[in-house]
């Protein structure tokens, strides 16, 4: 996906926040793709509610995207034999699986 159609999820998902009008998700239309993660979205502020902190993960990955608060960063999780299991974003909450975005063909 480039990132002209990141930026249409963006937005979409960005409107969908902003209908919750929950008071954890702070000034989402400040909230960019990041430089160094395509489809990252860069959260300006912490989300101190652990079920908010889920929720907005659950949203982002239906519009293929990964959240980031502050201080949160992308990582693997490994077997016991090093294969590689899965994507996560570590939080203050614990770790959040990244799911692959599902291909409609």
């Amino acid at each position: 996906m480039n990132n002209q159609n990141y930026r249409n999820c963006l937005s979409l998902f960005v409107k969908k926040i902003k209908e919750l009008k929950n008071p954890s998700f702070v000034k989402p239309e400040e909230w960019k793709l990041c430089h160094d993660l395509q489809n990252g979205v860069s959260v300006v502020a912490s989300i101190t509610d652990e079920s908010d902190r889920k929720l907005l993960h659950k949203i982002g990955q239906q519009y293929g995207l990964i959240p980031l608060c502050p201080n949160e960063v992308v990582d693997l999780d490994f077997s016991k034999d090093g294969e590689i299991n899965f994507a996560v974003v570590e939080t203050i909450f614990g770790r959040l699986k990244i799911e692959p975005k599902k291909v409609n063909k």
